[in-house]
């Protein structure tokens, strides 16, 4: 495949995604990248589209496949459109080429990844793949398929200008490199390919050899520069600066040790004058030519409803033959490389594959299944460290454990250094597989001891350490799956302490292995589901703003709802009363995405419970009931939740109920305190009526009264795009309101990250410019006013402070009053 190269590409369509893993992490990748994941408990099949940035012939498709989620088979279409007439997705009529199955994976024990690699020869401006349903295994709870990267590879039918002379030769695009070493290995392997090159061609042969060995000797250590440069992350996230700093050092030192840089450039003689690689110069020339090509060649993109909708109710086709003989425009093979522990011996590709891609959230969730690859790079690290001897309360939490554990392993856990208390649940996680160095011949005094050691290191700040003992407790679970521990004072310490952990790793972006550690805590003898619920129920000892978040409290609820579909409920293990009122009260919150998981978990109850659950829904809004009846009609009719998810009007009417609630129900709560129940309750009933007949026509934002609004189509476009009192952030596309994107932006968006509060001013600020802000902020004049995050303008703390600075006076950087 001479002149092959990787082509780009863009997502014109998807017909769905988890919002934790969407669509747009396929247009990167890196050993950081998470991939696309289908919706929880949809409907396939599924579909993505992408347009390349001009008409190609594709030659190759790479996918590589998610470990335990996966697609039974993945149809391949292409289009070509006319060339006089401006291509519109919502009108392409695709042209199927075949399919391709994917393995199950369960004879690899759902470790390894499948790459799966199509070649075909057909000319196309788009390409299409649509997913059928997923294959089921204990380890896919929510019927998910998952895929990690995709490339396709082909030759521009009409090249850029100066897309010839910059890249002569592409080396290092597969999907196996991209994602196994960082971006700088990744660079500087290709410019050492290029000097090996240009050795060659001046036919200096020794410089060549010596190149090609410093390339095999950067691979080797690649996978431990990309390990060091995610703990120089962990360290920066963590503001460890001085750590950072070393990590640094260890990474150039490591880099010019097996590639210096004398390697790419040679300044010792005349015929080495130029560089290998092309001045930044001309680079950039050729780069801007590329930009501008591309942007005449770019076509409009399909108006938004047409990106974001949904497929229509499945249809199965006629049976269709895969990819075979003439059924290809050309000739076309398929070739499947499978990253299984047994060839990584055998085939070094195959090593650096499946050595890559295991899940990437901290760099110590690789080294579970690689612990023997490179011995030498393991007795580095470990001499990076020295343990420090247990004092204080480090040494009465470890005086239990020495004698199981040994005196090492317990320095290593209560160490101050990470790297130290990482190799210690290493080593516990190799002991819990095969007990080699454990002083005891009872399995349920190990248990109990790992169960401490787990409890003392899952809450670790490091994210690295944390998601090593979350390994560790499910690797000791699935160990000792039916042991039964004697309820003990201290053994229910260290429960409490480990779900109290996952609860807290159910809020964050990455939460499925903690949902899985969740359920495996539920099913085992020693816990059981009481305890889990009971947590769930109460939520966070000590921490108000975990408490109060609302994706811990979605997070609660949703786990809350699978404990119920396992266990059922009205029995020793899932109490009716504490899961229907916590969820009940939870229908007045603020807060849409916590009323709706809370409907979600009620509907859950009514499949057990009937008409009971509706005794306890007296109190509810009607607008809520409403959802809640039309999913009980379609459960008493034969119908299952999974089947009948919210649609968008039931979606309207439960995002409705927060005017009810900041509404009629606020304004009137201190009245109605010291009321009989008799009198609350007819007053309520006239609170309804008022609302029905007036306040369905009122923004509860903005005051804004429009008999339109009784049409919910037309009070969610005002909500979304029109009020004045809400905005869309920036980062995450959430509509809040402005008074509190500031506090969005630092605890509740998905990049809150990237942010970080100004002692002066108390805003919300990037921390890209932080320090340039601190130098130049004004701060506050005082603590009775409130700054707009929009027009940074300082308002007084007054009754309508938020309504007269937006709606009367005007915020001059609201854009949906600006202008």
């Amino acid at each position: 495949m001479k002149g092959v190269s990787k082509l780009k590409y863009r997502i014109v369509y998807c017909s769905g995604e988890d919002q934790d893993y969407p669509v747009t992490e396929l247009l990167t990748q890196s050993p950081q990248s998470r991939g696309w994941q289908a919706p929880k408990y949809c409907e396939y099949p599924l579909e993505i589209a992408i347009q390349f940035v001009s008409a190609a012939r594709v030659r190759q498709v790479q996918f590589l496949s998610h470990h335990c989620k996966i697609s039974t088979k993945i149809e391949l279409y292409v289009h070509m459109p006319d060339k006089n007439i401006p291509p519109q997705y919502n009108q392409i009529k695709y042209k199927k080429l075949g399919y391709l199955s994917l393995d199950s994976n369960e004879r690899g024990g759902y470790q390894a990844r499948e790459l799966k690699s199509v070649y075909i020869d057909t000319p196309c401006l788009f390409m299409k793949f649509v997913f059928q349903k997923c294959y089921v295994n204990k380890f896919n709870l929510f019927n998910q398929i998952g895929i990690i990267a995709l490339s396709v590879f082909g030759e521009p039918l009409d090249s850029p200008p100066g897309y010839g002379q910059m890249k002569q030769k592409e080396f290092y695009n597969e999907i196996q490199f991209e994602t196994q070493f960082d971006q700088n290995t990744l660079e500087r392997l290709r410019m050492l390919e290029e000097a090996k090159d240009k050795a060659v061609s001046r036919e200096d042969f020794m410089e060549a050899k010596r190149i090609k060995e410093a390339i095999e000797r950067l691979k080797q250590i690649g996978v431990q520069l990309r390990t060091l440069e995610e703990r120089k992350a962990v360290a920066i996230q963590n503001e460890d600066y001085d750590s950072a700093s070393i990590i640094k050092q260890e990474i150039e030192k490591l880099r010019n040790a097996v590639a210096p840089d004398s390697m790419i450039r040679r300044p010792d003689s005349a015929q080495y004058q130029q560089p290998v690689y092309q001045p930044q110069q001309q680079f950039q020339q050729q780069q801007q030519q590329q930009q501008q090509y591309y942007q005449q060649q770019q076509y409009q993109p399909p108006p938004v409803q047409s990106q974001m909708a949904f497929v229509p109710p499945y249809q199965a086709p006629p049976p269709q033959m895969p990819i075979q003989g003439e059924e290809m425009i050309s000739q076309s093979q398929f070739e499947e490389q499978r990253a299984d522990p047994s060839q990584m011996r055998q085939k070094r590709v195959a090593k650096e594959l499946n050595q890559h891609h295991e899940d990437m959230i901290v760099p110590a969730a690789l080294r579970k299944q690689n612990n023997n690859q490179y011995p030498d790079d393991d007795k580095q690290q470990q001499q990076q460290y020295t343990t420090e001897p247990l004092t204080g309360d480090s040494l009465q939490k470890a005086e239990p454990l020495i004698p199981i554990l040994t005196e090492e392993f317990c320095q290593k856990i209560f160490s101050k250094q990470w790297g130290a208390r990482e190799d210690g649940l290493k080593w516990l996680e190799e002991q819990i597989g095969r007990p080699t160095q454990v002083n005891s011949q009872d399995p349920s005094i190990f248990f109990l001891s790992s169960i401490a050691s787990i409890n003392y290191t899952l809450g670790d700040k490091v994210a690295a350490v944390s998601i090593r003992s979350l390994s560790v407790l499910q690797s000791l679970l699935a160990k000792y799956p039916k042991i039964k521990i004697n309820k003990s004072a201290e053994f229910n310490e260290h429960v409490d302490g480990i779900l109290q952990s996952l609860m807290e790793k159910l809020g964050e972006q990455r939460k499925e292995q903690a949902e899985n550690a969740f359920l495996q805590m539920a099913d085992h003898p020693s816990v059981g589901p009481a305890i889990c619920v009971q947590h769930l129920i109460k939520g966070f000892v000590g921490k108000q703003k975990l408490q109060s978040s609302t994706k811990h409290i979605v997070g609660r609820l949703a786990m809350l709802t699978e404990l119920v579909k396992r266990y059922e409920i009205n029995n020793a293990n899932m109490p009716y009363q504490p899961i229907v009122d916590f969820a009940v009260k939870l229908l007045d919150d603020k807060n849409e995405p916590i009323r709706t998981q809370a409907i979600l978990l009620l509907v859950e109850v009514y499949k057990f419970s009937g008409n009971r659950l509706k005794q306890s829904l007296t109190n509810v809004r009607q607008a809520q009931l409403d959802v809640l009846e039309d999913f009980f009609s379609k459960i008493d009719g034969g119908g299952d939740i999974d089947d009948h998810q919210p649609q968008a009007n039931q979606q309207r009417a439960i995002i409705q109920t927060n005017i009810e609630t900041q509404g009629a129900k606020k304004g009137n709560q201190n009245q109605t305190q010291n009321q009989k129940p008799q009198q609350q309750q007819k007053q309520q009933q006239q609170q309804q009526q008022q609302y029905d007949q007036h306040n369905t026509a009122k923004c509860d934002y903005c005051d804004r009264v429009d008999p339109s609004f009784r049409d919910s189509d037309q009070i969610d476009k005002h909500l979304w795009s029109e009020c004045p009192m809400l905005v869309t952030c920036s980062q995450c596309g959430q509509v809040i309101e402005i008074a509190e994107l500031t506090n969005h932006l630092l605890s509740e968006c998905d990049h809150k990250r990237k942010f970080k509060r100004c002692p002066k001013c108390k805003e919300a600020i990037l921390l890209s410019g932080y320090d340039k802000h601190l130098e130049d902020c004004r701060g506050r004049n005082d603590n009775t006013t409130v700054r707009c995050p929009l027009c940074h303008q300082d308002l007084k703390l007054e009754k309508n402070t938020w309504k007269n600075h937006l709606i009367k006076q005007g915020c001059l950087n609201n854009e949906r009053t600006a202008g």
